[in-house]
């Protein structure tokens, strides 16, 4: 059996910083999604998401579609 391990990251000034940049930059009105880009790149991993707009709106190669294909 697979084991997941599970960490927690508490917004920082500078995840804040860099996440509120991602809501200005695709003006969107959550920053919910913001956090989740803003710690995808300050970990330097991939972003997988269902979130097919957010994908689009993002337009980098380490933010990846979970969904079917369309």
């Amino acid at each position: 059996m697979e084991k997941f391990r599970v960490e927690l990251y508490l917004p920082t000034a500078a995840l804040s910083l860099s996440a509120y940049h991602w809501t200005r930059k695709l003006n969107r009105a959550s920053i919910y999604d913001s956090f989740y880009l803003a710690l995808a790149e300050n970990l330097n991993c991939q972003l997988w998401t269902l979130d097919q707009r957010l994908v689009n709106a993002v337009g980098r190669d380490w933010v990846k579609f979970v969904g079917p294909a369309s």
